[in-house]
């Protein structure tokens, strides 16, 4: 079961603004803070992490992976391999979702999407 916590979450906490963000303007807004001495911070959510935050197993093994009820072959290097059992790495799961919901001047979330009409596209706070 698919957890939607973090769209309602979004839907309560960025005044359902859609964002449409230039990659180009994005990462010049970040070089330009860095050449400026300007204290900033950029935390990437990518699929495994929302994954984690949705309450899915997530397993990266030497030869197989595991994504909530999907399973499947695949190759990973032992600096890939990691894993996310719910029953046991809550803790874990908390931290990530604290990450997600915490809204500071100068705090960035960048979160992966293959379309600019979904749940990443929104602004986090206005972030």
């Amino acid at each position: 079961m698919c957890a939607n916590w973090i769209e309602k979450w979004m839907e309560n906490n960025t005044r359902g603004e859609v964002v449409s963000k230039d990659f180009h303007q994005e990462f010049d807004k970040l070089l330009n803070m860095l050449k400026n001495d300007e204290n900033f911070a950029f935390t990437r959510f990518s699929d495994g992490e929302l994954f984690i935050m949705q309450n899915k197993t997530v397993i990266l093994a030497d030869n197989h992976y595991v994504t909530g009820d999907i399973k499947g072959p695949n190759r990973y290097t032992k600096e890939e391999q990691k894993e996310f059992i719910p029953e046991r790495d809550q803790f874990y799961r908390e931290k990530l979702i604290e990450c997600f919901k915490h809204s500071q001047e100068n705090y960035f979330k960048g979160i992966c999407t293959a379309t600019t009409d979904t749940l990443a596209s929104k602004t986090l706070n206005g972030n």
